[in-house]
């Protein structure tokens, strides 16, 4: 009997190995899986007929017990093995939970804290803006020039699509979009916490939508249906910055001589040379976030550690933060794609292990079509002494496909998926955040100079360092969400293998 039911247990256990999950029972003469319930013996009937035989093989209910335990171990053993690779948490899809909508009360309350610091703030009045920077924004995009409305987004919204455009020119096509209709723009929520105020505007609009090669940009004809699509922009604006009846960043001209603007590597206005600070004079498009992964998010005051790391930098802002994470993301994702190193220094901590492993992509791959989710500040680590940095963790989720090969007909090395990793971010303690250069993150702290997209790790113009913490945010590690761990007494940030 123990014979016979170890002999059966071994034959099960060959199947499934062989098998290997979804081609379970393939290749094995005749298995037919499934089988009713009953028989004489009052088991399972698993193999009818097996061999010709004509005989059943029924199993008891001890066995079916053993069998279970069989397949609980090696499905454990399978997922040990899966962890122990360092794999990250990966998903095709997902829906954040949480409101999708501010509370109504609770956005009329904040929406008059706005109008009360600036009389002249109207809400239809903004939503036509932004209205009108969305429509230009996407016709700066169809047309692969980000002049006419630099002036309006954040460094990492301009980082963002630059690597956009800069994939589309490696791999020879064009993302046309034309017809733009938009049918709402609509605020969900709103948050006034110094020095900033917040506006999250909903979009929902149509056009049309396709992939064309980049010699025939806007030349040949359409036969596309509409696509819908529907996202959360994000305006920051200096709390005490005061609307204008006649001009707005948000419409293309300058906030202070209502010259239209075109602006590349300098933010200083060509007609009046003033310089235009993007979220300090006007308001400014800091953050892009999927209809399906945008939820209202909690007050900076609740972050834990935020009080503290404010208390000693009072214009720190969680937009700061948060678009700066998004910088660093995209100059990483740039500097994979076209294999230069120099591209991510100016955004690696000197003193962290460099190029993040879990960001890497085997036999000198990339990451085609990457695309950020949401960004979101999770914690706040204040240096413990003078001479320690500060740190803050982001949570960063995004999607992308791994690839290999030539950039313009490249190989993918498998599907699209969704990774949600964490960022540490480091500064040194000392460093101060100045309002009006908030979201020009792309310039050097010390002298302003932009940093070249093929950098170093040191400003070209004054020679200072641009990844030693001095300044700025840099990156320290990247870890898969529920990865990470408090540093030790060292400072430094200790998380589970990657490789």
């Amino acid at each position: 009997m123990t014979q016979t039911l170890i002999t059966r247990l071994l034959l099960i256990l060959l199947v499934i190995q062989a098998g290997g999950g979804g081609n379970f029972g393939r290749g094995m003469g005749g298995f037919r899986g499934g089988g009713g319930f009953g028989g004489s013996s009052g088991g399972i009937n698993v193999f009818r007929g097996h061999s010709g035989s004509g005989s059943d093989w029924s199993m008891g209910w001890l066995e079916i017990v053993l069998l279970a335990c069989v397949v609980i171990a090696i499905l454990g053993f399978k997922f040990f093995e899966a962890w122990q690779s360092g794999q990250a948490p990966t998903v095709t899809r997902e829906v954040r939970a949480g409101l999708k909508r501010q509370n109504r009360k609770r956005q009329e309350s904040l929406l008059q804290e706005v109008q009360q610091a600036d009389p002249l703030f109207s809400e239809q009045q903004f939503l036509d803006r932004c209205s009108q920077g969305f429509a230009l924004i996407q016709k700066c995009w169809a047309q692969h020039n980000l002049a006419d409305c630099r002036a309006m987004l954040s460094d990492a919204v301009h980082a963002r699509f630059q690597v956009y455009l800069k994939m589309q020119q490696a791999e020879q096509v064009h993302h046309r979009i034309d017809q733009l209709d938009v049918t709402e723009a609509r605020v969900v929520a709103i948050s006034t916490d110094p020095p900033f105020d917040t506006i999250h505007v909903q979009f929902t609009a149509s056009a049309l939508i396709r992939e064309e090669p980049l010699e025939q940009m806007h030349k040949s004809a359409w036969n596309v249906p509409r696509k819908s699509f529907s996202e959360v922009w994000t305006f920051v604006r200096r709390r005490g910055a005061l609307t204008s009846r006649r001009r707005s960043l948000l419409t293309g001209q300058c906030p202070h001589c209502g010259a239209q603007l075109v602006i590349t590597d300098s933010n200083q206005c060509p007609h009046c040379q003033s310089f235009v600070h993007a979220g300090y004079d006007d308001w400014v498009l800091c953050e892009i976030t999927q209809d399906c992964e945008w939820i209202v998010t909690e007050s900076a005051a609740q972050i834990p550690g935020w009080d503290q790391l404010q208390q000693h930098d009072p214009a720190l802002s969680l937009a700061q933060i948060e678009d700066r994470a998004s910088v660093v993301f995209w100059r990483c994702m740039l500097s994979l794609y076209f294999q230069d190193p120099q591209m991510s220094l100016p955004v690696l901590w000197s003193e962290s292990a460099g190029f993040p492993e879990c960001w890497r992509v085997t036999n000198d791959g990339f990451w085609k079509l990457p695309a950020v989710g949401s960004v979101q500040l999770l914690r706040c680590l204040p240096a413990v002494q003078e001479a320690d940095e500060d740190r803050v963790v982001v949570l960063l989720r995004w999607s992308g496909t791994r690839a290999c090969g030539d950039r313009a007909s490249p190989h993918l090395l498998g599907r699209q998926m969704m990774f949600p990793h964490e960022l540490t971010l480091v500064r040194r303690r000392g460093a101060l955040s100045k309002p009006e250069d908030t979201f020009h993150t792309c310039s050097c702290r010390a002298c302003a100079a932009p940093i070249d997209v093929a950098s170093t790790a040191s400003c070209r113009w004054c020679g200072k360092s641009l990844n030693d913490g001095s300044y700025d945010w840099v990156l320290e590690s990247v870890a898969p969400q529920g990865l990470w761990q408090a540093p030790l007494h060292s400072g430094r940030i200790v998380t589970k293998p990657l490789t």
